[in-house]
């Protein structure tokens, strides 16, 4: 990978040390040839290792992310499918309504009948 390849500016150069102010990996010639000695350094295995644990605590993090999404995937499914069950008793309930209400108007009709036409 790029990291085990060496100082991308002095070829062949392995990495020694990360700049925390400039957020750059430094070998010895970089070291020696630009300005960092009132940066704060590192040590690249402890940048390394540092690194390691931040992407673990992010791994970490995502999975229990990914976790109470299922979760909250499930509950909405749930509620789904009750959502559906009660639109279903209420399609059921309104068959109901009209067909009593259509009885209703029939009994309606016959009864103004039977009054008009004895």
């Amino acid at each position: 990978d790029k990291l085990s390849q060496g100082c991308t500016k002095h070829l062949g150069q392995p990495i020694q040390e990360y700049c925390d102010d400039c957020k750059q990996l430094l070998c010895l010639q970089c070291l020696a040839t630009t300005n960092h000695y009132e940066h704060q350094l590192s040590k690249y295995s402890d940048y390394l290792g540092k690194c390691t644990i931040e992407a673990k605590d992010y791994l970490r993090r995502l999975r229990n992310l990914a976790q109470r999404t299922e979760e909250a995937r499930r509950t909405l499914m749930n509620y789904k499918k009750k959502y559906e069950e009660c639109y279903r008793q209420s399609l059921a309930v309104l068959e109901s309504f009209t067909i009593v209400s259509n009885g209703m108007k029939e009994w309606k009709e016959k009864t103004i009948d039977n009054l008009e036409n004895p």
